[in-house]
């Protein structure tokens, strides 16, 4: 494990502890996973689009506690719905899967779990997902439902934004969470301007408001798709306070395709203007970004197909050190990755903190603490491409300057069997531990089953 000690002050007493550390860390070790493990028994349903979140303060076994979302096809009535399944013991056993949502017929599809993971934290988990058949309005809506008991009992479901007039088509939901606050943005095509998909956001804390203020984040009218929410990892010594909000879209009415960002220091009120997150030109699109933060720093990942000529992708990461200052140039995260012999596609993002180690850490002022950043994506390197990928993961140590060389390109125990879809990487905050969860169809039946691993 790499470990370091940046300058940071814990205050113990009353009295300053400062710990130093070299100026510079070594190059990330290649992550190390071990053996997979499904989060359920096999139902015989196909599941699939799980994410991933961690509460570092309830540790009852050591480690954070893990928590996992996704969706499952149950038969031609329930349709799919929204599973949920904890793990206290670092991934090796899970609790039984239970059912979210209450609507008995439609779909549920496409859920992400939030919780907050600053020093105000309660525990409350915030999940949301898209019913395509919503009650009343028969229309795509966003549902949330909450536990503030970690898990045991959840609150009924009820639409995010319920002022919407039908029919509203609503998708791609996510949520970040902190101060007890849920920070949740989508997009969302209204009936007005039916080739018009804006990124809506809105601020949600309990109990929940029956009509919330919707405030759109991007300024131009064309269509765009949704991938990425995040919420500033800033502690402070006293009370943790938020700084802003990330919201980070793929814009697929621009040529090529481009990632837009925006950026609020006041999200419940007010968004300033998108900018797109510059690139080394290229005509084929850049897809799926993925963000990550803390403090000033902002992270991110996305898919860029041009790196050899459309012939394959390439995962790229971008850092803005501050808020104003440009990104950095994009890099690959796969330093392997030269020529045009297999593809990347999708992105996560997430990061540990190895040197801190203990929760009660959490008054510590941490300056410009350098946390260790994992990513993530899907790779086909078969020939010719098999349709099928496996879960790459990489690590870094310098905010993103370089990456582990080689990545692990297989943290799946069978190979070719990914879903090429979504897949969720999570860190635990206070110790070097990430959680990986993907769609996986090695069971002899071809039925997509979640499988979970464990690495660092």
């Amino acid at each position: 494990m790499v470990r370091s000690r940046n300058l940071f002050r814990f205050f113990v007493f009353g009295t300053a502890l400062v710990l130093l550390r070299p100026a510079a860390w070594s190059q990330c070790p290649t992550p190390v996973f071990g053996q997979d493990k499904k989060i359920t028994s096999f139902t015989g349903n196909p599941q699939g689009d799980p994410d991933l979140i961690v509460d570092p303060y309830y540790r009852p076994m050591g480690l954070g506690t893990v928590y996992a979302v996704w969706h499952e096809f149950f038969d031609h009535v329930k349709m799919w719905d929204i599973q949920f399944s904890s793990s206290t013991s670092g991934g090796a056993t899970w609790s039984p899967a239970r059912t979210l949502n209450s609507n008995p017929s439609g779909s549920q599809l496409h859920p992400a779990i939030g919780v907050d993971q600053f020093c105000s934290a309660n525990g409350t988990i915030w999940v949301v997902w898209v019913d395509f058949d919503a009650p009343v309005t028969g229309d795509r809506r966003i549902m949330v439902t909450t536990s503030s008991d970690r898990g045991v009992t959840w609150s009924p479901e009820v639409p995010v934004h319920p002022q919407a007039l039908p029919p509203s088509d609503q998708d791609h939901p996510r949520v970040s969470v902190k101060d007890n606050t849920a920070f949740i943005a989508w997009q969302e095509q209204t009936p007005a301007a039916s080739n018009n998909l804006d990124i809506l956001f809105t601020c949600l804390s309990l109990p929940i408001t029956p009509a919330p203020i919707v405030i759109t984040v991007n300024n131009t009218p064309p269509q765009r798709l949704l991938f990425a929410v995040d919420v500033d990892a800033a502690w402070s010594s006293s009370v943790s306070t938020v700084d802003r909000v990330h919201v980070a879209w793929d814009e697929r009415a621009l040529n090529p395709n481009n990632i837009l960002f925006n950026s609020s220091s006041a999200p419940c009120a007010a968004w300033g203007s998108e900018t797109p997150v510059p690139q080394n030109g290229g005509s084929l699109p850049r897809l799926w970004p993925a963000l990550e933060s803390f403090g000033t720093r902002v992270w991110m990942t996305y898919e860029d197909r041009n790196w050899f000529q459309g012939q394959a992708f390439a995962i790229i990461h971008q850092q803005l050190p501050t808020i104003g200052l440009p990104w950095t140039p994009e890099i690959k995260v796969d330093p392997t990755h030269t020529s045009g012999s297999f593809d990347q596609i999708g992105s996560d993002i997430t990061m540990t903190f190895p040197f801190l180690g203990d929760p009660a850490l959490c008054g510590t002022v941490l300056g410009d603490e350098t946390p260790k950043l994992y990513a993530g994506w899907l790779e086909d390197r078969a020939q010719p491409f098999s349709g099928t990928r496996n879960f790459a993961v990489t690590c870094s140590s310098n905010n993103g300057t370089s990456w582990s060389n080689p990545p692990n390109t297989q943290i799946n125990d069978v190979v070719n069997k990914v879903m090429p879809l979504r897949a969720s990487l999570a860190g635990d905050i206070f110790s070097d531990v990430v959680y990986a969860a993907w769609g996986d169809t090695r069971d002899p039946s071809g039925v997509p089953q979640i499988w979970v691993d464990v690495g660092q």
